[in-house]
C-alpha cells in the first residue's frame, strides 16, 4: 500500500499534463507578446521615418497655406524617397504653351505625394496628350472649400478650358465642415450655408495652431457620431494588432452603417454640393467646363466592409447620383481601383504611407484619358 507521503511526492499524470499545457500556453503568449512588441516598434519607426524638407508650404491669409514658388526638396519615407519641385507660380509641374489648358485641382493625391517628377497622374496625362496641356494644381491637405477658392483665384490668370476637381473621398467632405483639418494643425477657411448662399468664415485665416479640443477629434469619431457603434472586445484587442495586420487577418466584420450615413452625411453632402455649384458658376463665367474626379483611400479598395470603406462608398454613390442629375461629368475612379485590387492587381497604394504609388497614378491616368476626351471638347485660350 502506498503511503500518503509517497503519493504526494509524485505528481499525477493529470497534474503533469496541466502544468505542461499551462507552461506551453504561457510561453506562446510571451512569444506572441514579444513579437507584437517588436512589430509595433517597427511600425513606430516606419511612421516616424517621414521627413519632408522644410519650405514647401507658406502661410496664406485667404487659403490657409499654399506651395512656395521655386522650391525643390526631398520627401523621405520608409515607402519612398522622392524629390518635388515647384515652378515660379508655386505649383508642381509645368504648363506647356500653344495647347488647350486643363487644370486639375486637388489635394496631396493630385499633387502626387510619394511619387517623383513625371509620375503623378496629371504629368502622365500631359506627356501622353499633345492636344491638351494639363497642369497640376494639387495642394496637400486642401479640402473642397479651399480648392473652390483656389479655382476662383486661378481662372482669370490661367483661363483653362477645363477644370477638373479631384475629390478625396477619405476626408474632404469631413474637412469642409471644420475650421481645422482633421489631420493637420493649421487653420483653414470654411463656408457656412446661409439664406443668401455660402458665407465664408475664418478669413483672414488665423495663424494659431489647432486647440486641444480639436486635436482629440478624428475621422472615425466624426463619421460615427450618433451611430452607437463601439468596437467590440476582440476588435479592440486584436483589431489594431500589428501581427494580424502583417498576416492579412485584419479585414473588418461588416457592421452595416448605411442608415446611419443616410442621416449623418446630409449636411456634409449639402455643403459639398453648394461648393461645387459655386465652382461651376465660376468656371462657367470664364467659359470653362467643370468635372469631378472621385479618388478613394486605400481602405475603400482593400477593406470593403470596413467603416472607412462604407463611409466613402456612401459619399461616392451620393455624389455620382447628384452629378448625374446636374449633368456634371464625374469620373468614379474608386470602383475601378477596387476592382483592380479584387482581381489581383495590388500595389496601387503605398503599404504604410497610404498615398497612390506610381502604379496607382498610372492607373488613374489611364481611366482619365478616355473620359476627358469623351466629356470635354477642347477649349480654352492658347499661347
Amino acid at each position: 500500500m502506498t503511503s500518503p507521503e509517497a503519493s504526494d511526492s509524485k505528481p499525477s499524470g493529470r497534474k503533469t499534463f496541466l502544468y505542461a499545457a499551462l507552461t506551453a500556453v504561457g510561453t506562446l503568449l510571451f512569444v506572441a507578446a514579444a513579437g507584437e512588441f517588436v512589430l509595433r516598434q517597427q511600425r513606430v519607426a516606419i511612421e516616424d521615418s517621414e521627413k519632408l524638407e522644410k519650405g514647401l508650404f507658406s502661410y496664406d491669409p485667404q487659403l490657409g497655406w499654399r506651395l512656395q514658388a521655386n522650391w525643390a526638396g526631398k520627401h523621405r519615407h520608409h515607402d519612398f524617397n522622392v524629390t518635388y519641385q515647384t515652378g515660379a507660380d508655386g505649383f508642381r509641374g509645368r504648363l506647356r504653351k500653344s495647347a488647350q489648358r486643363t487644370a486639375i485641382i486637388g489635394d496631396s493625391f493630385t499633387f502626387g505625394f510619394g511619387v517623383g517628377p513625371g509620375q503623378a497622374f496629371t504629368a502622365l496625362l500631359d506627356a501622353a496628350d499633345r492636344k491638351r496641356a494639363y497642369r497640376n494644381f494639387g495642394v496637400p491637405s486642401y479640402s473642397t472649400d479651399q480648392e473652390v477658392l483656389l479655382i476662383e483665384q486661378l481662372l482669370p490668370r490661367y483661363r483653362p478650358g477645363t477644370v477638373l476637381l479631384a475629390v478625396y473621398l477619405g476626408d474632404d467632405l469631413a474637412d469642409n465642415m471644420r475650421p481645422y483639418p482633421l489631420r493637420l494643425d493649421n487653420a483653414k477657411p470654411y463656408f457656412e450655408p446661409s439664406s443668401t448662399g455660402l458665407e465664408l468664415r475664418n478669413v483672414p485665416v488665423p495663424r494659431q495652431r489647432k486647440p486641444s479640443s480639436e486635436q482629440r477629434v478624428d475621422l472615425h469619431k466624426v463619421i460615427l457620431a450618433g451611430s452607437g457603434v463601439r468596437p467590440g472586445f476582440w476588435k479592440g484587442m486584436l483589431g489594431e494588432s500589428e501581427t494580424t495586420r502583417r498576416l492579412g487577418l485584419n479585414q473588418s466584420k461588416k457592421i452595416d452603417l448605411g442608415d446611419h450615413f443616410q442621416r449623418n452625411q446630409v449636411l456634409p453632402l449639402a455643403l459639398f454640393q453648394a461648393l461645387v455649384r459655386r465652382a461651376r458658376a465660376a468656371t462657367g463665367g470664364q467659359d470653362a467646363n467643370l468635372g469631378l474626379i472621385l479618388l478613394p483611400g486605400p481602405d475603400f479598395v482593400q477593406d470593403p466592409d470596413g467603416i472607412g470603406a462604407q463611409y466613402q462608398d456612401h459619399l461616392r454613390q451620393a455624389i455620382v447620383a447628384w452629378a448625374r442629375a446636374e449633368a456634371l461629368p464625374a469620373l468614379d475612379a474608386a470602383e475601378e481601383l477596387r476592382r483592380r485590387y479584387q482581381n489581383g492587381t495590388h500595389g496601387d497604394y503605398y503599404e504604410n504611407e497610404g498615398h497612390l504609388t506610381a502604379q496607382g497614378h498610372s492607373a488613374v491616368a489611364k481611366l482619365l484619358a478616355p473620359w476627358i476626351n469623351a466629356n470635354f471638347a477642347a477649349k480654352g485660350k492658347t499661347n
